[in-house]
């Protein structure tokens, strides 16, 4: 499967907007952001709204199990208002909230912040998924993709052609990743996985890696952080939240 954003015509999205809603679209603008859909700003009337194209409707189909499911005054989630095919790619269209990236703030900027985004991620934990199947990364419906937690940490030196990473092993032939020092340390979390609790909680796949690591580029303590808001950085739904050490220590 490939990743690479796909490209759409100006003229193809306002024929697509001007079927989806009755007045004017005004101001559509392209977002330079994210890795997997071509995204796009606009306007109708007083209201601001995002459209994405993706190769996936899985994606946006998760969006809406997210919102459906999760949002709340202290989980903002955009709310997904249609998805629908053109040519060959999906499209989703949401409404858009107020705020900008984090990746694109200045530190002093990211420093004000940073608490307040702490405390959401905080919230995401705290979601109530006892009802939820499995664990690791969630389809559409919500259920994870593996019967237990031990199962995903152990998954993650396989190769899967239809997942974003692909080919990750040809790090090892590019210099990035250090063979022998993978393998050290994948071997001495097998020998320790007998100790790894099956708690489940809801992460956030992509917002802690940030979080931690551009927070600690700023050359703070880890002890200004409230450990319980950021304990994890794996990329799953449904697993063991780890200490902020063992995040640090990675």
């Amino acid at each position: 499967m490939s990743y690479a954003k796909p490209v759409i015509d100006r003229d193809a999205i306002l024929a697509l907007l001007g079927q989806e809603f009755a007045d004017n679209i005004k101001r559509l603008e392209p977002i330079q952001s994210g890795q997997m859909s071509q995204t796009y700003s606009f306007a109708v009337g007083a209201k601001d709204f995002i459209i994405r194209f993706n190769t996936s409707r899985e994606a946006f189909e998760k969006d809406a199990y997210a919102y459906n499911s999760f949002a709340t005054t202290d989980i903002p989630i955009p709310r997904v208002l249609s998805i629908g095919a053109i040519k060959e790619l999906y499209y989703a269209i949401s409404e858009k909230l107020p705020g900008m990236m984090v990746n694109r703030m200045a530190d002093a900027d990211f420093r004000k912040v940073i608490l307040s985004l702490m405390e959401v991620l905080d919230h995401i934990h705290h979601v109530d998924v006892r009802n939820q199947q499995n664990y690791g990364y969630m389809n559409a419906s919500g259920i994870g993709q593996n019967s237990s937690w031990k199962e995903y940490i152990t998954s993650i030196i396989e190769e899967d052609p239809t997942d974003f990473f692909g080919s990750w092993h040809n790090l090892f032939q590019g210099g990035i990743l250090e063979k022998s020092v993978f393998n050290a340390i994948y071997q001495k979390m097998i020998d320790l996985i007998d100790y790894c609790p099956e708690e489940r909680y809801l992460l956030h796949g992509v917002c802690q890696v940030f979080c931690v690591s551009h927070f600690c580029s700023l050359g703070k303590p880890t002890s200004a952080f409230n450990s319980k808001a950021i304990e994890s950085r794996l990329p799953v739904v449904n697993g063991h939240r780890p200490f902020l050490g063992d995040v640090l220590d990675r």
